[in-house]
């Protein structure tokens, strides 16, 4: 059996490829490591799955998944993994910005008993002098806020919980598989809270600029973590996505008032501004749920339009639905006022949701991002 596995997500990382392998030859060749890897490639209309097939025809350790209906970082991580052949799985990315020499390293920790290696962009005081592939001092300090934040919910300390560079065992990638979220961006969280009384080894390295493709968007790390620490506090109770979705209806509400009073304030008739003000919150909810909520299934172009119509008749039924079954639920309380109004929300908010997933953004046709 193969002794490690690459996995690597890829979007739009052309120019990229050609020194990755040559870093991980270099690195697991002279290490006497057999080891493959295996580029997980959500259709990058750059050329990234051609590039990297045509390495594969020349050597037998390049494997290359080229997504055409799936998106998002998790998810390709979990297609790697189901993959993968070798005793021990690495996960990292292809930008350049993991220092492949450290995988040695990681493989022997897992040897050696650990069940996950961290590649740790830290150290232990939290020094910021191996950070320079980060682009801004507020990436700095929203990695360290989120390391905070995640260790909270683990229970446990570590440096760099919200690393894209580590290595686990087989036998703990095979058992947690089936619990690990497809949703989001940094599956090293997920595989650590559903595996709290693992074996940790932390390793430091050099964290690099990137050099080609495209950078991480830190908004939607941001909200993704948000998601998911929230459904996990809940012990799932409530999904990320449905967590996501209703965070963006409360900032619509904000919206519709805001607009609402604001009509208002300049002497519109009363219908005329209720109707602008939820056409606003309407189309406001629509988008942000288009960019952030459901980010990896992305709509664009005329698909956002199509989209916008079933969200916009979606909205009208919920509206219908909400009414009638706080009526009803009015009736049959004796007057219940808080009651029957939550009822009628509650109905239009799984009548949105339910259509939201099922028809609008059923089309897994976005963009991914990285982690």
């Amino acid at each position: 059996m193969t002794d490690v596995s690459i996995i690597t997500p890829c979007f739009n990382e052309i120019g990229n490829v050609a020194q990755l392998l040559d870093q991980l030859s270099r690195s697991l060749d002279g290490a006497h490591l057999d080891w493959e890897v295996i580029f997980v490639d959500d259709d990058s209309p750059d050329g990234t799955a051609a590039e990297i097939r045509g390495h594969a025809e020349h050597n037998h350790r390049i494997r290359c998944i080229q997504r055409k209906t799936e998106r998002g970082l998790a998810s390709a991580v979990i297609w790697g993994l189901q993959a993968a052949h070798g005793n021990v799985c690495v996960v990292m990315d292809a930008d350049l910005q993991h220092d492949t020499s450290i995988i040695p390293d990681m493989v022997q920790a897992i040897h050696d008993g650990c069940d996950i290696a961290i590649g740790v962009r830290f150290d232990s005081h939290n020094s910021t002098d191996n950070l320079e592939g980060l682009s801004s001092a507020w990436r700095n300090r929203l990695s360290r806020y989120g390391n905070r934040a995640l260790n909270w919910v683990l229970g446990r300390q570590l440096y760099d919980p919200l690393s894209g560079f580590f290595a686990v065992s087989r036998d703990m990638a095979s058992s947690s598989l089936p619990r690990l979220s497809g949703e989001g961006f940094k599956i090293l969280f997920d595989l650590l809270y559903h595996n709290r009384n693992s074996k940790v080894a932390q390793i430091q390295f050099h964290f690099g600029q990137r050099t080609y493709g495209e950078s991480k968007l830190e908004p939607l790390v941001i909200w993704h973590l948000y998601c998911d620490l929230a459904s996990k506090i809940l012990r799932y109770v409530l999904p990320a996505r449905f967590i996501g979705f209703v965070t963006v209806g409360t900032f619509g509400a904000a919206i519709h008032f805001a607009t609402l009073y604001f009509l208002l304030f300049f002497g519109f008739d009363f219908w005329a501004c209720q109707l602008g003000a939820t056409l606003t919150a309407m189309v406001n909810n629509f988008l942000i749920n288009n960019v952030l909520t459901y980010s990896d299934r992305r709509l664009l172009g005329k698909d956002l339009l199509v989209g916008m119509a079933y969200y916009g008749a979606a909205s009208a039924i919920g509206i219908f639905a909400n009414v009638g079954v706080a009526s009803y639920v009015f009736t049959i309380q004796g007057g219940s006022t808080i009651i029957s109004s939550l009822s009628g929300v509650l109905v239009d908010l799984i009548w949105r949701y339910s259509v939201a997933n099922r028809v609008i953004w059923n089309r897994r046709s976005g963009r991914s991002q990285g982690g």
